[in-house]
């Protein structure tokens, strides 16, 4: 079931907060962070649309001058597991690092999140051996980083 990829509109943030709930169980995205995420000019937030549905979404973040971006998160909602939408999205968030001139792309797996790593590496992110416990609202996470590149 192919799915149209567009930017992210400020009437996208109840569905995306939608899937955060049902995707996620800790580290979620707040409805604010989306709104901000959506009108940031250092952030990239992409929507895959179905049948007139939000099915999932991407954020790619990025700083000017640098050759990195980072690939914040990426879910498809619960209806749309295994069509291929998570796919879609991850090859639109590459393509626009591509144009965007980025070398490389990092992103960070719950460490155990098998399911995940074996997502991207399936399309060239490996594992680079940095791993972390990140605290973001006072939660602590064990996560590995994983890179590829994206231009070269």
């Amino acid at each position: 079931m192919p799915a149209e990829i567009r930017k992210a509109r400020a009437s996208d943030v109840d569905d995306l907060a939608a899937i955060e709930k049902a995707v996620f169980t800790s580290d979620r995205i707040s409805r604010r962070s989306f709104r901000l995420l959506i009108e940031r000019e250092t952030a990239e937030t992409l929507v895959a649309e179905s049948d007139g549905r939000v099915a999932g979404y991407a954020v790619v973040l990025f700083r000017k001058g640098s050759g990195v971006a980072r690939l914040y998160s990426l879910a498809t909602g619960p209806f749309f597991s295994g069509l291929g939408i998570g796919r879609q999205l991850l090859a639109a968030a590459t393509s626009r690092m591509r144009t965007d001139g980025f070398a490389d792309a990092v992103l960070w797996v719950l460490r155990g999140n098998a399911v995940a790593e074996r997502f991207y590496a399936l399309v060239g992110w490996r594992r680079d051996g940095a791993e972390r416990e990140e605290q973001p609202y006072g939660v602590v996470s064990n996560v590995v980083r994983m890179r590829r590149a994206i231009n070269g």
